[in-house]
Parts: structure tokens; sequence; C-alpha cells
């Protein structure tokens, strides 16, 4: 049951939105407005839980150009149903004025979102020549304390309440925080308060107070963290695309100029194709990190939102793919969660991304091998730091080891180069696997409780004192080993010991 266009069956109905009949046999617009069985107040709720087969729909009716000015989502939909095209003779005619109408409606909802999310005790907005420089300085020093008092006395000069903000957040930084005297017992000796004098504790009152008045209306799950002054990280939770696109007047609020990281769930497939477009207008050009989640079919919108951040040093895609269309000269570091990111890995060009120089990869699965899809790919001549982070979760609930096979595949690729830094976490790290890992880069991170000994490791050697002999692995207990060495007796050494070498 949807809405409808259709040719009125009598002349008895009248239309919603001017009261006239509608004549027999003319077109008009039938809007499934609610279940009969309810009120309008708890209609929709009531209709979408209820089973389908005990549903009665009620419609109520429009003149066909009644209902373009008035419910235009309406009529969209009604005309995307089936319906007889005969009803609407000049149809290009008809989806012009919908068009119009349609964008009407967008720009006051957008208007009206803005308006809620302006704080509270906003001051006029008053021109100055002086503030976009200063501006476009923090964006690129954001807790730069010269600049950020400038502009401090610039707002307080006008009247607007952030010149405080920034004035009570300087003062902060040099206020002094000691600890409570030491309270001494039979056992212990400890400093456990920290003292705030009622000056340093009028400051900290003042500057939450101010935080409430001038930080954005957003919806609950979404987080804005301030910086000095500014919101540095705005965190958007899941919404519909109608709902996104309203936020456009976001982007425009004075708490926001100098946003520094953004993270954003956008809604699936071609829907988030409009969204990007339009933050590719509005987003502050000082972003710095971007986290984009959400599945989508076409890469090459990102693309496009990504080229247009000349700050962006740090993006993390989230169950998203993207390709060669990706290009950035500044961009340094890539962060691909789940998704298709062994595609997305082979498909990103090194020639279009000059600077990233770290990857990470979360949410990966053993039967893709993200350390072979990373030398495939031919990214290791480039890269400095890999970071393999929380893999998928085994049947179970334990997470998948690392595959020897996977650390092969890296040592082949990288051909004798070695990464600067290696970290492996969240995943456990057979000894043999490590010792290959450890060949591979200069500094490997590897959690000593990660680190585990298969059955076939019973006997290791110490590189830096061969002279010891082959060493007998007699314990393992509590992250650590304990090894007997011809020549040296019981040694008990971190499982992850860069030096230990397992051998047949």
């Amino acid at each position: 049951m949807a809405h409808k266009l259709e040719a009125a069956k009598s002349g008895r109905a009248a239309c919603a939105t001017c009261g006239e009949p509608i004549a027999k046999g003319t077109a008009r617009v039938a809007e499934l407005y609610q279940d009969s069985q309810f009120g309008p107040e708890r209609a929709r709720e009531r209709y979408e839980r209820r089973d389908p087969s005990q549903r009665e729909a009620i419609y109520r009716f429009h003149h066909v150009a009644c209902a373009v000015q008035a419910v235009p989502a309406v009529v969209r939909s009604a005309l995307d149903a089936p319906h007889d095209r005969a009803l609407v003779p000049d149809r290009a005619a008809l989806d012009a004025m919908l068009a119009l109408a349609l964008e009407a409606e967008r720009k006051k909802r957008v208007e009206a979102a803005t308006a809620k999310l302006l704080p509270v005790a906003a001051a006029p907005s008053a021109a100055d020549a002086h503030l976009e420089p200063l501006l476009a300085q923090l964006a690129d020093a954001p807790e730069d304390a010269t600049v950020l008092g400038v502009l401090g006395d610039l707002f307080a000069a006008r009247g607007d309440a952030q010149g405080e903000l920034i004035s009570v957040q300087l003062a902060l930084r040099t206020a002094k925080v000691e600890r409570a005297p030491e309270v001494v017992g039979a056992r212990t000796s400890a400093r456990d308060r920290v003292v705030v004098d009622s000056t340093t504790a009028t400051l900290i009152g003042r500057r939450d107070e101010l935080m409430r008045e001038l930080a954005p209306r957003l919806d609950a799950g979404d987080r804005s963290i301030w910086g000095t002054g500014f919101v540095r990280r705005l965190e958007l939770g899941e919404k519909s695309s109608v709902r996104l696109l309203e936020l456009a007047g976001l982007w425009k609020h004075p708490a926001l100029p100098i946003v520094q990281e953004l993270a954003l769930d956008l809604p699936p497939y071609s829907e988030a194709a409009g969204i990007l477009a339009q933050l590719v207008e509005v987003l502050p050009r000082s972003l710095r990190r971007l986290e984009i989640a959400g599945e989508a079919a076409d890469p090459a919108p990102l693309a496009r939102l990504v080229a247009a951040l000349p700050r962006l040093v740090h993006l993390a895609l989230i169950r998203r793919a993207a390709g060669p269309e990706l290009a950035h000269p500044a961009l340094a570091e890539i962060v691909l969660v789940g998704g298709p990111y062994a595609e997305t890995i082979q498909r990103l060009s090194r020639v279009a991304l000059p600077a990233v120089r770290a990857v990470t990869l979360r949410d990966w699965r053993p039967s893709t091998e993200p350390l072979a899809a990373l030398a495939r790919s031919g990214w290791l001549a480039q890269l400095e730091r890999v970071h393999l982070d929380e893999p998928a979760r085994a049947i179970g609930g334990d997470p998948f080891p690392v595959a020897i096979e996977a650390a092969q595949a890296l040592r082949d690729g990288l051909a004798g180069k070695k990464l600067a830094r290696l970290e492996i976490t969240s995943v456990a790290v057979p000894m043999p696997v490590r010792a290959i890992l450890a060949e591979t880069c200069v500094e490997l991170v590897c959690p000593t409780t990660a680190v585990v000994l298969d059955p076939a490791t019973t006997h290791v050697e110490h590189t830096g004192k061969p002279e010891w002999g082959r060493g007998k692995v007699v314990k393992v207990h509590d992250g650590k080993l304990e090894v007997k060495f011809p020549k040296a007796g019981v040694k008990v050494f971190r499982a992850d010991a860069p030096f230990l070498r397992p051998v047949s």
C-alpha cells in the first residue's frame, strides 16, 4: 500500500488541500495517511507494527495541482508507482512544477533544521576583514594560543560569547592543578585527590556552561568534541538520507569553521551519492581526518569529496569501497574496516595517492589474507607502517591467528625492504610466524599475550647469544617462556622477545 495517482471514482470526495470537490474521472492523488483503527497521533507507529493482512488503508485525496504545492513528496511517490499515463497528459510540465516544489520544501527543511542547530545565545554575525585570515591560520594550527587570543578579542569586541569561551579556555591552560596531601595509612601512601582552587573551579564551570550554549544542537547519538574555542571533532550517527540533507546548514555553525575530524555514517548505495555531492560544497576545508561508514556501490562521489579537502591526511573507510578515482596529494594514512577491503587495496592507485605511508586493516578475515593482499598490490614498495588490528571473530568467539603463509607472503612482497613499523594487535601470533614477521620490519609491535606457541615449536635459539646453543622450551606461562639452554641453563623471557627464533 502506498500513495497513488488515480481517476476519481465519484464526485463526492473533497480535496484535502483546497476543500473543493474532485470531479469524477479526473486525476487525483490518493495520499495514504493512517490506519483507520487508530488515531493520527499514533497511526504511523501502529501502522508499521501491525500484521499487513490486518491493515486497512485510509486515503485522503488531492487535486494533482494542489498536491504538488502541499505534499510534493507524496506526488513524487505516486508518480513513481504504476499508474495510468493518460491521467497526466503533460508529464514534462508536471515534473518541472514538482521539481520546484520539492526544492522549495527542501529549503524550508534546511532552514528549520539550521535554526535548531544554532546556539541558544548566538550573537548576530558581523562581517570582519580579519576573521577569515585568522580562521585560515587556525585551520593549520588549531591550538595556536596567539591566534586564538586575537580571535577571542575579536569575538569579545562584538559581544560574541565565543570570545569569552576562548578566554576561559586559554586561562585554564595556565591554571595550576595540585595533588592533595598524602594520605598515609598502615600499608599505603597515596595522593588520591586533585586539589582545584576556587578560581579554577569557577573557570571550569563557566567553560562547560558556554560549551553547552554554543554547541550545535545535534540528534541523539551524535557527539561534538571541543578544542579551544571551536569544535574539533564531530560524530554523526546513522541517519536517513533526508535528515542528512537537512543538516546542510550545520556546516555554517559558528563552532565548526575549523573542525578537524568528522565521523559520518551514510545511508547505503545510491542514497549516499547526493549527500556526498552536498558535502563537497559545504564541508569546512579544515578537515584533516574523515571517517565514512556505510555501503556504497559507486566510489566516484567519495573520490570527489576527498579531492575537495586539501588538508586531509587520514581517511577511514568503514564497509566502503574505493578505487583508482581516489586521489589526493597529502593523504598520509588509510584505514580499511571490513567490507571489500582486499579489493580496495588492489584498486587504489599509488600514483594518485603519493603521500600514503600507513595502512590499517580492521575486521579482516583469513580467507582474504590481508597481508598477502598488500603484497600482491604493490603498495609495500611505498608503505612505511602497516597495522593489522581487530580481526573478524571465528566461530566460538576466538580471533583467527595470523597464518604463517600470510607472514611469508608479506616477506616475499617486501623483496628485501623493511617496514619502519609493523603492528599486529587483537590477534594471536604463533611464535614461528612472529619470527618471520620480525624479519620484515624495523619495529614489530606484537603484544606479549598475543604470542602463542604452536605444538611444533619445542626449541628456540637466542640470536644474540648463539653460543648458548639450541634451547628447549620448558614452560609457557603468563606471556613468558622458560627455556633451558645447554650452556646457560634455564632462562626466562617474554614470549614476544624479538631475539628468540624457533628452530627444529
